[in-house]
C-alpha cells in the first residue's frame, strides 16, 4: 500500500495534537496566574542617595566601555596598517621568485 506510512504517521501525530490541547499547555491565563502566585515579589524604593550611587556607577561603566572600545579600535587598526604593507612585500617578494 503505497502511501500509508505517511498516513499512519499523520494520524499519530493528529492524536498527539488532540492530546496537547486538551491539557493546560496552552492556556496562558491559568499558568500566568500559578506562577505568578508561586514567586514571591519584593519591590523595595530606592533612596536618593542610591540612585545617585546606581547613577555614577552606571556611568563609570559607561566610560570604561567606551575606552575599551576605543582602545580595541585603535589597536585594530594599528594591526592593519602594519600588516597590511607585510602582506604587500610578501606578494612582490612571491612574484620576483615566479619571474
Amino acid at each position: 500500500m503505497a502511501g500509508g506510512t505517511s498516513i499512519f504517521d499523520m494520524i499519530k501525530r493528529h492524536k498527539e495534537n488532540e492530546s496537547l490541547r486538551k491539557k493546560k499547555y496552552f492556556k496562558n491565563k491559568n499558568s500566568y496566574t500559578l506562577k505568578l502566585d508561586s514567586v514571591n515579589l519584593d519591590y523595595k524604593t530606592a533612596s536618593q542617595e542610591q540612585l545617585a550611587e546606581i547613577r555614577k556607577r552606571v556611568l563609570e561603566e559607561g566610560k570604561a566601555e567606551q575606552q575599551k572600545s576605543i582602545r580595541i579600535l585603535i589597536l585594530s587598526v594599528l594591526i592593519v596598517v602594519i600588516l597590511i604593507p607585510i602582506f604587500l612585500y610578501f606578494v612582490n617578494w612571491l612574484m620576483s621568485l615566479w619571474s
